[in-house]
């Protein structure tokens, strides 16, 4: 029954006033998922979001926040929207704005392409088992926000409750975050029973760079190190498509750092009070034991740095032959687990508190903190480990010789095409062109170079005329002699047959000519010294012996 109005007592403007308002409300267009940052890459990134009706969506970015100079539109209306943005800049900050042909405009966001293997300084979160839009969830939520990594792993269970309302416990609780810093997301149990993570594929959008193109597993890279997930829900052991795509990810790994993530882990020490209840599925439960004896070997043998995990609702670290494992699924739940046992081999920290994990990644050192909703660090590890994983092959044009780097098995390629019988570490090019190496290692894994363009084939006379290297070869000292003298800025550097470099310098007033290096440490092998002076480059290849 509805009321009776009067509406000669309501004044003319205010009539005025609530039909502008019913007016703008119809035109406007409601928002069922603000903006959300997806699988940047060094050169690309996926902005989404989604409107309760279908309108054609439009994407405009650009370099700063009042010139946003690039722009995408929808073909057709749709109410899950969605840009691929590729031919960017890495490591780079890039503001966009996303709007609808019915009245929606988002605010000015932002995000930061990925960052390139030569850029050793970055920072992530590691968090799982996210609630259920509770308070906990909220106060951890708010602390990871004020930490501004530049992504986060998430070890499963994105929705805790049934895995069909990613919306109310993930994207509206993490809202500002998500808009300018991608979530890379494993699945949990949690996230399969309403409908075996249907759902969850539908809302994000992740790698698929495998062969099944699938977006459960996956791997990408930020700055020197890789990052595989791992869905531990479906078959992961020998023989099956996970399995295999997993060791052909691990062997041909060649970043600095390696970290593995997924939602089980294979020990855990903590678990509820499910634990003691036969015929509970997790009756006496402490972890996989199919991982220990199918993955757990994969992870030391290829060097994994670390394995992040979730599923049982606390913190615990430890380490076991060289791979450091921690369990980090605290992230929102009400209820936190409990020590149930004490046989991980892998586990020798244990915190029953709800947290999340901060890594800072600087070159060769790893330092993690585990903070808890209270924003009290509760544990913190450093680890340092020299970078030891072979660097993709360098081209260098010397002597009239094309060289490569060291490797296994060489292939010689020019403007793309392999150039068939040419499989040493050096030949003579006879065309100009755009020419690239593709190096086996030892572990079978391909390394390609990057293109080195050839557009003279005659021998630079500034090796003999402006510098001279010797003796060569050499017992580790060598000279370098320059007729018209080193001048200040010459840049002096020295690379082993792998790529790396061994010895870089630059001449100032104070060095001598000749300047000599003492290389009488480095191993005995082929080196590759470049100078470059006056936009001028020198190279030389010089054995030590």
């Amino acid at each position: 029954m509805f009321a009776n109005f009067n509406l000669t007592k309501i004044h003319p403007m205010r009539i005025l006033l609530l039909f502008l308002l019913c007016t703008f409300q119809l035109n406007s267009q409601v928002v069922d998922r603000y903006n959300y940052v997806q699988r940047p890459t060094e050169t690309s990134v996926t902005i989404a979001w989604r409107t309760v009706s279908t309108s054609i969506g439009t994407i405009n970015w650009g370099l700063t926040a009042g010139n946003l100079n690039n722009t995408l539109s929808e073909s057709s209306s749709t109410s899950k929207h969605y840009f691929d943005i590729s031919g960017l800049n890495p490591n780079t900050l890039y503001y966009y704005q996303t709007s609808t042909d019915q009245g929606y405009t988002s605010n000015v966001d932002h995000f930061y392409t990925a960052k390139t293997d030569t850029s050793m300084k970055f920072s992530f979160l590691h968090y799982g088992d996210c609630g259920y839009n509770n308070g906990i969830q909220g106060e951890i939520g708010q602390l990871m926000e004020a930490d501004s990594a530049e992504f986060a792993v998430v070890a499963g269970d994105v929705d805790q409750n049934v895995g069909d309302n990613y919306d109310e416990v993930f994207f509206g609780v993490y809202e500002d975050m998500l808009k300018q810093a991608c979530h890379y997301t494993a699945i949990g149990n949690h996230d399969t029973y309403a409908d075996n993570a249907a759902t969850y594929l539908e809302d994000f959008y992740l790698p698929s760079n495998n062969p099944q193109s699938s977006e459960r597993y996956y791997s990408f890279l930020w700055g020197n190190a890789k990052f595989i997930c791992m869905d531990s829900n479906i078959p992961y052991t020998t023989g099956s498509d996970q399995y295999n795509w997993l060791v052909n990810e691990l062997t041909c790994n060649h970043s600095q750092w390696l970290f593995v993530f997924f939602h089980h882990p294979p020990w855990t020490n903590a678990w509820s009070a499910d634990y003691y209840l036969p015929f509970s599925p997790y009756f006496l439960y402490q972890g996989s034991v199919d991982m220990r004896t199918e993955l757990v070997p994969l992870f030391e043998d290829y060097n994994v740095d670390f394995v992040l995990n979730g599923h049982s609702h606390c913190y615990q670290r430890g380490e076991m032959n060289g791979v450091k494992y921690i369990i980090s699924g605290g992230a929102g739940s009400a209820s936190i687990d409990f020590n149930t046992n004490s046989n991980a081999p892998n586990i020798d920290t244990e915190i029953y508190t709800n947290q999340y994990v901060r890594f800072n990644v600087d070159g060769d050192t790893v330092r993690y903190v585990s903070i808890d909703n209270y924003g009290v660090t509760i544990d913190s590890v450093t680890t340092i480990k020299p970078n030891v994983v072979q660097p993709a092959p360098v081209v260098t044009y010397l002597g009239g010789e094309l060289w490569s780097t060291q490797g296994e098995t060489y292939m010689w390629f020019l403007d793309g095409v392999q150039i068939l019988g040419v499989t040493t570490q050096s030949f003579v090019p006879t065309q100009l062109g755009m020419y690239h190496v593709e190096i086996t290692t030892i572990s079978g894994c391909t390394i390609s170079s990057e293109p080195f363009v050839l557009d003279n084939l005659k021998i630079d006379s500034i090796e003999e005329v402006e510098f001279k290297v010797y003796p060569n070869p050499s017992n580790g000292k060598i000279t370098i002699a320059s007729n018209s003298a080193l001048s200040n800025g010459t840049k002096i550097q020295i690379t082993n047959a792998m790529g790396k470099v061994v010895f870089k310098d630059v001449i100032d007033g104070n060095d001598s000519d000749p300047y000599t290096v003492d290389l009488s440490a480095a191993p005995k092998g082929m080196y590759f010294l470049n100078a470059r002076s006056n936009a001028k480059t020198f190279t030389k290849l010089i054995v030590l012996q």
